[in-house]
């Protein structure tokens, strides 16, 4: 065998080898994802399809230690006079959850709404939230809603009871 074959055969196994241990954590992860039909997008209450159905997917990918990363995707159709906007509205999400103890868990999102075909309503959006026995309460911050440099502050608290399984009370 020549000296530089040795070489490479060397390097490519500490190449995978590297690659094992640095991936081996990833197979804790866990992936979803699901596909929907509604009968009208909305989003904090106002439509974004004109009244009219959307077809919306999601992949996640989320980590034992709390980690979490996904897409979600839905058609949109803002329905404005002498507006051709976007057809399609892609968000791209990263954050945190994690457990303070049985009752209690918080967790932080970094989101990225996209509207390809209108770039200037691209927008990103940072979400904190905490969950206590049947509570959430969330809040949402945007400095620049739908590209427009306008602050937006957006707050909720929930409130579910699960009074047997597979039924529950939301409000």
């Amino acid at each position: 065998m020549s000296n530089t074959f040795k070489k490479t055969r060397i390097a490519l196994l500490s190449g995978l080898t590297l690659s094992a241990t640095l991936l081996a954590p990833l197979a804790t992860a866990e992936v979803s994802g699901a596909v929907s039909v509604t009968n009208d997008y909305r989003f904090r209450g106002v439509s974004q399809t004109a009244g009219d159905p959307a077809l919306q997917a999601n992949i996640d990918w989320s980590h034992e230690s709390g980690f979490f990363v996904g897409a979600w995707g839905s058609n949109v159709d803002f329905d404005e006079p002498g507006y051709n906007g976007p057809d399609v509205e892609i968000d791209l999400y990263a954050g945190y959850y994690g457990e303070i103890n049985d009752n209690t868990s918080y967790d932080i999102t970094l989101y990225r709404y996209n509207y390809p075909g209108d770039s200037e309503l691209d927008y990103l959006e940072v979400s904190a939230g905490v969950d206590f026995n049947g509570f959430r309460a969330a809040y949402w911050y945007t400095n620049d809603y739908g590209g427009s440099d306008l602050d937006l502050h957006y707050t909720v608290l929930n409130y579910s009871w699960e009074f047997t399984d597979d039924w529950s009370l939301d409000l």
